[in-house]
């Protein structure tokens, strides 16, 4: 009989019948929504005063509009989607616009975001999260503190890509963020059919994540040129928000 019942598991998938599988965050399927919908000439990455944050069609605007940059963008999505993470971070920083990644890093202790340690833990929905040790460089010219993106997939464990890190395992990590430059070659924010000369603003790409022996972070790789940058260059980190 215990044979026969996981033959018949296994033909599950086969018959029609899908696993179960956990609901898609509401933060994600608004953040997928403005991958899908936001045209280039309304795509902005914008780090300066000027920037205006996400316009929502349903909230009465013309239509979806993206002009703001990483840590805004992932506080405005998780405000449109009622998170109450998005109340407590509120509440701690006394703003309502997050224009820091130092949010969301001083969040964790205070436990408004929940850290996850392991890759093969981390979920649809969570929080990537890393800092720059000096400022990071973007393609705009103003320095960030660091950067942050939604997870849009369950990271995937890959091999051989370069750079090669001795001692560590590949896993490709999938993101939606507000960025100014592509994250690898199939970055949704590939404009050049427009002629436009870089990415900006919304859109989905993927990271390497490096994983050492021990299950730690080890480092990330991205772009064109898949740069390497270590933990130590700039810490990494993977957070939950509260679950709705």
């Amino acid at each position: 009989m215990k044979n026969l019942a996981v033959c018949l598991l296994a033909l599950l998938p086969l018959l029609g019948f899908a696993q179960a599988t956990e609901p898609i965050p509401k933060h994600m399927v608004l953040a997928r929504e403005l991958v899908e919908t936001v045209r280039p000439e309304n795509n902005l990455y914008n780090a300066t005063p000027t920037a205006t944050g996400i316009h929502w069609a349903s909230d009465g605007h013309p239509e979806n509009k993206v002009d703001t940059m990483c840590s805004e963008f992932v506080g405005g999505v998780l405000k449109k989607a009622n998170n109450t993470t998005y109340d407590m971070l509120k509440a701690y920083t006394r703003k309502t616009r997050f224009l820091h990644t130092n949010n969301f890093v001083e969040a964790v202790n205070k436990d408004i975001l929940q850290k996850v340690q392991d890759i093969r833990e981390v979920k649809v929905g969570d929080i990537m999260v890393f800092t720059c040790q000096q400022k990071c460089a973007t393609a705009g010219g103003i320095p960030a503190q660091g950067h942050v993106a939604f997870v849009d997939a369950v990271p995937e464990k890959i091999g051989g890509h370069r750079p090669v890190v001795p001692g560590t395992s590949q896993w490709k990590v999938t993101l939606i963020d507000s960025t100014d430059s592509l994250h690898d070659s199939e970055d949704t924010r590939n404009y050049r059919f427009l002629s436009r000369p870089k990415a900006t603003g919304v859109g989905r790409g993927s990271f390497t994540v490096y994983v050492d022996g021990d299950g730690k972070f080890a480092g990330y790789s991205s772009g064109w040129h898949h740069t390497y940058f270590d933990s130590s260059q700039r810490p990494l980190m993977f957070v939950r928000p509260i679950p709705q």
